[in-house]
């Protein structure tokens, strides 16, 4: 079965289970060949100890051990990720020994190809029914012995979000949730609560064994139990208001704006300087009226979003490549995400895995995008127009595609 007639299999069956979305559900090893490996984890743990943007990494990381949070615990884990080979248990009884842990990292689709493509296929359903931007994704690894979730019973307020949990073992994990009313009924409070103990014969329970899929509804107070090492991936639906998505929109293309401009003040000199702030003649601020101009900024970022397919986070981008490598490769788009190009004035823009690349005004660019959108593979040879400067810009194009990871390369046979 192709991966996509597998989704929507799994895509229905869960949407019956939980009448609609809305219930805690389970399906039991829903798959026969499992896209998601704790090989992949421990591949994604080392992706993200290379990561040079260590602001990144120790936002989008949570370390515990015996129930205690530090930052100071998430050097474990940076500085001593899984060798080559070593799965997630045997690495986290080396860093670990015995002690209950927690190991919790967001925006995963960053660390690793293979789980970000596993999930784009896993999402095509959910694109399908909610379309890009409605909805958006994220992928969350759990991974730990560390009994009920550090954060105790509580619920995701803001937004509605579901989360397909994934357990890739090697332990069991249990899931908990309560309507709000019946948490309230039984709390008196709206507030989490750290001991769920007593409150476990009132909740839907579900335990995961290796290989499960469980829903959850993180609308309704909930909480995670895991007594026995595991590793769970959170794959992450959020449905996103207009007004969320032309705020994103309005606040990066002005970004954008504001950084081309000649910012009168230097930061970086420690001096007073007389500058009226209410004077944006420096900004290159839009001169169409407001309306106009956030659509079009809504627009280009929709077409961001749509080339990394609702996920989140773009990928790390992939070191050592040069345009020589790729000058002797194969090429071939890294499906199933797109390559989005946008008309713009006398040059174009093109979207790559959430990354935006500007083009200039060369009609053999957009040919080339094209060619590659079919999906063939080809010899960057083929690819490349005769005669220079044509040929110099699209290799360079085609290298930044294979660094952001929207064009997969591989050596051509006997180079």
């Amino acid at each position: 079965m192709s991966a996509e007639n597998e989704a929507a299999r799994i895509w229905r069956s869960m949407a019956e289970l939980s009448q609609g979305f809305e219930e805690q559900a389970l399906l039991a090893s829903p798959y026969a060949d499992p896209p998601f490996t704790e090989g992949h984890v421990a591949d994604a743990l080392g992706a993200l100890a290379a990561d040079r943007d260590h602001n990144k990494v120790v936002r989008m990381l949570d370390v515990t051990i015996e129930g205690r949070r530090s930052p100071a615990l998430k050097p474990m884990v940076v500085d001593d990720p899984p060798g080559p080979g070593e799965e997630p248990a045997a690495w986290a009884k080396r860093v670990f020994g015995d002690r209950p842990f927690s190991v919790m990292l967001n925006a995963v689709e960053r660390w690793s190809e293979p789980l970000a493509r596993a999930a784009a296929e896993f999402f095509a359903p959910a694109r399908e029914a909610f379309g890009v931007p409605q909805q958006n994704y994220r992928i969350s690894l759990f991974l730990g012995n560390y009994g009920f979730t550090p954060s105790g019973v509580h619920r995701d307020i803001g937004r509605s979000e579901r989360v397909f949990h994934y357990n890739l073992g090697p332990g069991r994990k249990g899931f908990y949730s309560w309507p709000v009313e019946d948490y309230v009924a039984a709390t008196g409070s709206t507030r989490p609560s750290f001991d769920p103990e007593p409150l476990l014969d009132r909740a839907d329970g579900h335990t995961m064994e290796p290989g499960d899929l469980l829903l959850l509804n993180v609308s309704r107070y909930h909480v995670g139990h895991s007594a026995e090492l595991s590793a769970t991936l959170g794959l992450e639906m959020s449905k996103a208001p207009a007004a969320e998505i032309a705020r994103d929109a309005a606040a990066a293309a002005l970004g954008d704006l504001l950084k081309a401009g000649d910012d009168p003040v230097r930061p970086l000199d420690f001096r007073p300087e007389p500058v009226d702030y209410t004077d944006l003649s420096w900004a290159r601020l839009p001169g169409t009226g407001v309306a106009e101009w956030l659509g079009g900024a809504v627009s280009a970022h929709v077409d961001r979003l749509r080339s990394n397919l609702g996920l989140a986070e773009p990928p790390m981008p992939l070191e050592g490549v040069d345009e020589e490598r790729v000058a002797d490769s194969a090429l071939r788009i890294a499906g199933p995400f797109p390559l989005v190009l946008r008309e713009q004035g006398r040059g174009s823009e093109l979207y790559v895995r959430g990354r935006r690349i500007g083009l200039p005004a060369d009609p053999a660019l957009p040919e080339l995008v094209a060619r590659l959108s079919t999906g063939e593979e080809a010899a960057a040879g083929d690819l490349l127009p005769p005669g220079e400067p044509d040929r110099r810009r699209a290799l360079r194009l085609l290298t930044a595609l294979v660094r952001l990871r929207g064009v997969d390369a591989r050596p051509l046979d006997g180079a």
